[in-house]
């Protein structure tokens, strides 16, 4: 699961990415099948608001996550398609099955212009493990 929060004391878990809320944070969340423990939860997201607004799940148990982020410090990756933020832009990441590290994080947005923002709403992944946001 995904969401948005701003609380310091989040359950997050030991060994995740990211376990310190910034200001408001999107997080990432993945419980067991009996939704009785969680077997990951993590932080992501940088000094602005970060909203988590959508999780898919490829085969191999890795979340691909997408939203919306206005921090320049978001945690984009090396190869990334985009690593700067331009205002408030859309951002994908791709967390590793465990939950410690993003396989790969971008932004995804165009130019801060007249107050327009780039927004996640929805992803997908694909059988070859392509995402659709």
């Amino acid at each position: 699961m995904t969401g948005t929060s701003s609380s310091a004391n989040f359950p997050t878990t030991a060994g995740a990415f990211d376990t310190s809320v910034n200001d408001k944070d999107a997080f990432v969340t993945k419980l067991d099948a009996a939704g009785a423990t969680l077997e990951y939860s993590t932080f992501l997201g940088g000094g602005c608001a970060d909203n988590g607004a959508a999780v898919a799940v490829d085969a191999t148990g890795s979340a691909y996550v997408t939203g919306t982020t206005c921090s320049k410090d978001f945690p984009t990756t090396i190869g990334a398609f985009d690593t700067s933020v331009r205002g408030q832009n859309a951002f994908v990441t791709k967390m590793n099955v465990a939950g410690t590290a993003p396989v790969y994080s971008t932004y995804l947005g165009g130019d801060f212009t007249a107050g327009a923002t780039d927004r996640g709403f929805a992803i997908s992944v694909d059988a070859n493990g392509s995402a659709y946001v």
